[in-house]
C-alpha cells in the first residue's frame, strides 16, 4: 500500500528537486492520496534526509530515491499505525454481550453476590490524553433516566487499567445511591438489564468536583474534558426470587 502511494508521487518529487537545482535547503511536499492522510502532505528538505548540499539528484539517483522512499514510507506507516489503533477496554473476568458471573453481584437488595468489581483494561488512548475517568451504568434501570452504580475519577495517565484497588489519586464520587463507591449489578426479578463499564480518556490531569458530586454532576465534567470514550456493555439477568 505505502509503495503505490510513493510510485504514485516520485515522479513529482523528481520534478520538484531539479526546479530546485538539487539545493539542499529546497522544501519538498508530497501529496498522500491514501484515505487515512486526506488533505496532509508529507514534506522535507533534502538536508533532513542526509543529503549534501549542492548535491544534484542526476550525480547519485538510486542512493537518493532509496534514502527518500525509507523516510516516507516510515512517516507513512507510523502515522497509520498511531490513527488506527482503537481506544479498547477489555477485562479478563467479563465477556463483552455476556452475563455477568454471579460473584460480581451486589449483596443487597435481594441480591447475594460478592459485590466483586471486575477487573477493568484499556489501551489505545488518543493523543492529548491526561487523565481518565471510568463508569458502571445500569442502562435498563426501571428510574427513567438509568442507574450509575459507580464513578471514579483522576486516574493518572500512566493507569491501562483498574482493579479491585483503585489507583493513587483516584477520586470515587456518589453513585446514585448517593454514596461513594462500587456496588454490582442487581436487576429486579424476572429482569434482565444491561449494565455498561465505560473509560473516558480526558484532556484535563484533574478535575476539580465539589464533594459529594452527583453522578450526572460528575458525567457533565467527564464528558466536557473527553476525547474518547471506549466502553464494555454486559448483561445481568433474569434472575428469580
Amino acid at each position: 500500500m505505502y509503495q503505490s502511494i510513493l510510485h504514485a508521487n516520485i515522479d513529482q518529487f523528481l520534478v520538484l528537486y531539479r526546479k530546485s537545482k538539487g539545493r539542499a535547503c529546497a522544501l519538498f511536499c508530497l501529496p498522500t492520496p491514501h484515505a487515512d492522510f486526506a488533505k496532509k502532505k508529507i514534506c522535507f528538505r533534502p538536508s533532513d534526509l542526509n543529503f549534501a548540499s549542492g548535491t544534484k539528484m542526476k550525480e547519485r539517483p538510486i542512493m537518493h530515491l532509496k534514502t527518500v522512499t525509507a523516510a516516507i514510507l516510515t512517516t507513512l506507516a507510523l502515522g497509520t499505525a498511531h490513527a488506527d489503533e482503537p481506544f479498547i477496554l477489555s477485562s479478563p473476568e467479563l465477556t463483552s454481550g455476556q452475563s455477568i458471573p454471579a460473584k460480581y453481584y451486589w449483596n443487597n437488595f435481594g441480591c447475594s453476590g460478592e459485590n466483586t468489581r471486575p477487573e477493568l483494561i484499556w489501551s489505545g488512548a488518543p493523543e492529548g490524553t491526561k487523565s481518565f475517568a471510568v463508569t458502571f451504568y445500569d442502562k435498563d434501570a426501571p428510574t427513567g433516566s438509568g442507574f450509575w452504580h459507580w464513578s471514579v475519577y483522576n486516574i493518572p495517565l500512566d493507569a491501562t487499567g483498574i482493579g479491585t484497588d483503585i489507583p493513587k489519586g483516584a477520586i470515587e464520587n456518589n453513585t446514585d445511591l448517593n454514596q461513594p463507591g462500587f456496588f454490582g449489578p442487581c436487576p429486579p426479578v424476572g429482569r434482565t438489564h444491561s449494565y455498561v463499564y465505560t473509560v473516558y480518556a480526558l484532556s484535563a490531569p484533574s478535575l476539580d468536583l465539589p464533594e459529594n458530586a452527583s453522578a450526572a454532576l460528575a458525567g457533565f465534567f467527564y464528558n466536557s474534558n473527553t476525547l474518547a470514550t471506549a466502553t464494555l456493555e454486559v448483561i445481568a439477568g433474569p434472575r428469580e426470587e
